[in-house]
């Protein structure tokens, strides 16, 4: 049968499948499945249904797992097929109609967990990864989470498989057995298959993609790119992890918990001479930006502001660099008639005190909080006291 032919089935999207209760007469058969699995035997398989195949292939087991260590962890016998890289059971079981991704809920299963993309991912089998991939192509939603959907292993793995040795003086492991949250980009820096990494940021329609849910390395604060440049990978890995990372936060200009940036993680001398030149170039142009803000600031030139409540109408206000925050709390109590001793701002995550309660000083002005031209400020009502 076809890979098209997915299509006969339809899987629901939701995050987490529906395991299958096992009955006592369900045992021997499910014996059967995972021996046939275990032992790579395609006609073992072959035996069940399409019906009885999807229903045991909703049933988990308990196996020694590494990735849970140092305890098991439950999986399907279709979850197992994808961790053992078995890429023609696995496809016959698609055919059967079994849900190309599986993932279950972490709640019985010891705290870890991954879904079946991941189990694929794990057995560093191209050909299976690939497979799941082009089961997934015909939603876009699925096989965009497929290939960023963060799993739970725990530390001792992430730190024997995907951190290299060399950057444990800089991520020290507190916690043997605690739980770290890893992305199929991980097991493709970490066994330096750069096919893999290109297929997991490639789109369905073929083109690579910007958007990603990754997240950094709690032990670390290690991103992909980092990782890749501890692990010394090549250029070409590297371009790939930029490019498709640059939508957001540029990856170049990110630090691991110790202040530390990619290009000076790496012993490749291409790497460096690629990406440190236009770090230095980023941070120059961004310090021009900030000292030009500065000048115009302490100009005394008027510009204007935005106050943003959590809802109704925003408010523009007229004010120059050294406005005090006392004199702005002022404009916004004119404006709105709101006292300022009720006036809560935020601008950058950062407190602006425009009444001096509790001994704040009210007489910082918009230069110290660097509050420039366009400056979007949010505000909350306090209740009265």
């Amino acid at each position: 049968m076809a890979v098209n032919s997915y299509t006969t089935f339809s899987w629901s999207i939701f995050d987490y499948e529906t395991e299958s209760t096992c009955s006592p007469a369900d045992e021997y058969y499910l014996d059967q499945l995972f021996f046939g699995v275990e032992s790579h035997d395609l006609s073992a398989i072959k035996f069940f249904s399409n019906e009885h195949l999807r229903h045991l292939c909703r049933i988990r087991r308990f196996f020694d797992s590494e990735w849970a260590a140092p305890a098991k962890e439950q999986q399907t016998a279709y979850q197992r097929a994808c961790l053992l890289g078995y890429t023609d059971i696995v496809q016959y079981m698609l055919e059967a109609g079994v849900r190309v991704d599986q993932l279950f809920s972490s709640a019985n299963t010891l705290n870890v967990e991954r879904d079946a993309f991941m189990f694929a991912c794990h057995s560093g089998s191209l050909a299976t990864v690939h497979l799941l991939l082009q089961a997934l192509s015909h939603d876009y939603i699925e096989h965009y989470k497929s290939r960023n959907r963060r799993a739970l292993c725990s530390t001792s793995f992430a730190r024997q498989h995907l951190i290299p040795a060399r950057s444990e003086i800089e991520a020290p492991f507190s916690d043997e057995n605690g739980l770290e949250a890893v992305f199929p980009i991980h097991f493709a820096i970490a066994r330096n298959d750069l096919q893999l990494t290109r297929q997991l940021v490639t789109g369905a329609n073929g083109e690579l993609e910007t958007i990603n849910d990754w997240e950094p390395l709690r032990h670390g604060g290690f991103t992909p790119l980092q990782i890749a440049c501890l692990f010394s990978r090549s250029l070409d890995m590297i371009k790939l992890l930029l490019f498709f990372s640059r939508v957001t936060v540029n990856p170049i200009l990110l630090t691991s918990n110790q202040g530390t940036f990619a290009d000076q993680m790496t012993t490749v001398r291409e790497v460096i001479e690629y990406i440190r030149p236009e770090r230095v170039t980023i941070l120059n142009a961004q310090e021009q930006e900030r000292l030009k803000d500065l000048e115009e600031m302490q100009s005394g030139k008027p510009y204007q502001i935005t106050i943003k409540p959590l809802s109704g109408q925003t408010l523009t206000l007229t004010v120059n660099g050294n406005t005090t925050a006392e004199e702005l709390g002022a404009q916004i109590e004119s404006q709105w008639n709101l006292p300022s001793d009720r006036q809560k701002l935020l601008f950058s995550g950062r407190s602006v005190h425009t009444a001096a309660y509790s001994g704040f000083d009210t007489s910082l002005t918009l230069t110290h909080y660097n509050i420039k031209k366009d400056s979007i400020l949010n505000i909350i009502w306090r209740n009265p006291k």
